[in-house]
């Protein structure tokens, strides 16, 4: 698949380029976050998601009404993480009836989101239920602002809503990149709709269906059970509950990705919620991992800063600005500055660079 190229940020000295968490609160029983997305202009067409059924916000399950617990071993569990990615292992305990999911949190893709945060190494932990058990009462994850689950390639999940309580697709959107992902002003980047590279670029889940023609699973919510991904065919399948869930008989219940929200999933079916702990670097602007941030890359000479500025940038040399040394464009004038993803970057002239509007 080939990515779309979009501006790096440039803004060198504004407050919101910092990555300080929001203290938003989520259910008492759901694991809290103090992730927060960056809102960004409203731009419903942005990703591409199959058509698929919706779910029945009503239709919600309860213990022993459609949430029906299958089986399920060491074995078949590891065997729906792909290989080949280092970012990600998964280790798996059945005596202890738990898994692990351990993760960088970072894609094994170069992302061209068009935030203003940079992606940085997490440290996710997340030990959850082998077997997952059915809750007497679902519980909500609508107004979550954090993790509710991690994708097979170790990026979380977020759920259907921004910060600021909107849709994430229709006000997020324009800032998700090729992958469907972008990160938050915590710089952990993550995913609110169905990802289009968890199995690599060019490599879509349809191209990994199960043996029985079922959709692949493409990820675990916090509650243990599988997500798979989105299917289009929806009376082939039976419809989905409150939660994007169904049981049959091969999976007993999972959830399903869709095109409307809640996108992913809209309510833990599980009764036990899984631990998750992050010992990540917290977001600063130091030197960036490699191929996978978003904001102006650290430099020492114009040499590191080879295909570090934006297409349609006359040229990049490493600058000093008010977070150090910085790989910048530079210019004559504005008519040589690219746009960045906050708006038109200006040319200072006296420095040769190309800056915000409100300048550095």
């Amino acid at each position: 698949m080939q990515l779309r190229p979009v501006a790096l940020l440039f803004a060198l000295s504004l407050p919101w380029i910092g990555c300080s968490g929001d203290s938003s609160s989520a259910p008492s029983d759901v694991p809290t976050s103090t992730a927060t997305d960056a809102s960004s202009t409203p731009d419903s067409a942005a990703v591409d998601a199959p058509a698929v059924d919706a779910p029945a916000a009503a239709d919600v399950p309860a213990g022993g009404t459609g949430c029906v617990v299958a089986a399920r071993t060491c074995a078949q569990l590891r065997a729906t993480f792909p290989t080949g990615n280092a970012n990600v292992s998964v280790t798996c305990d059945e005596a202890a009836g738990t898994f692990t999911i351990t993760s960088t949190g970072v894609p094994n893709y170069t992302s061209n989101q068009t935030t203003p945060n940079a992606i940085a190494t997490q440290g996710w932990v997340a030990v959850l239920p082998l077997v997952p058990g059915c809750a007497a009462a679902p519980t909500s994850v609508i107004a979550s602002r954090g993790e509710v689950g991690f994708m097979v390639n170790g990026v979380p999940f977020y759920g259907p809503q921004d910060a600021d309580g909107r849709d994430a697709l229709v006000f997020e959107g324009s800032s998700f990149d090729d992958c469907v992902g972008h990160a938050d002003m915590r710089c952990s980047y993550h995913y609110h709709t169905e990802p289009r590279c968890v199995f690599g670029v060019g490599d879509p889940a349809t191209n990994h269906p199960q043996a029985d023609g079922h959709p692949p699973v493409i990820g675990y919510a916090l509650d243990g059970f599988a997500i798979h991904s989105s299917y289009a065919a929806a009376a082939a399948h039976g419809p989905l509950d409150g939660c994007n869930g169904h049981a049959d008989a091969a999976r007993g219940y999972h959830y399903h990705a869709t095109a409307t929200s809640p996108y992913l999933i809209g309510c833990y079916a599980g009764r036990a919620i899984g631990r998750v702990t992050r010992s990540m670097a917290l977001c600063s602007m130091t030197t960036p991992d490699a191929g996978a941030t978003m904001g102006p890359r650290a430099c020492t000479s114009s040499s590191d800063c080879t295909g570090a500025c934006p297409t349609g940038s006359v040229g990049c040399a490493c600058a000093t600005t008010p977070m150090g040394m910085r790989c910048v464009p530079t210019c004559n004038s504005t008519a040589d500055c690219p746009t960045g993803p906050m708006g038109a970057l200006t040319c200072n002239v006296a420095m040769h660079q190309c800056v915000p509007a409100m300048g550095m």
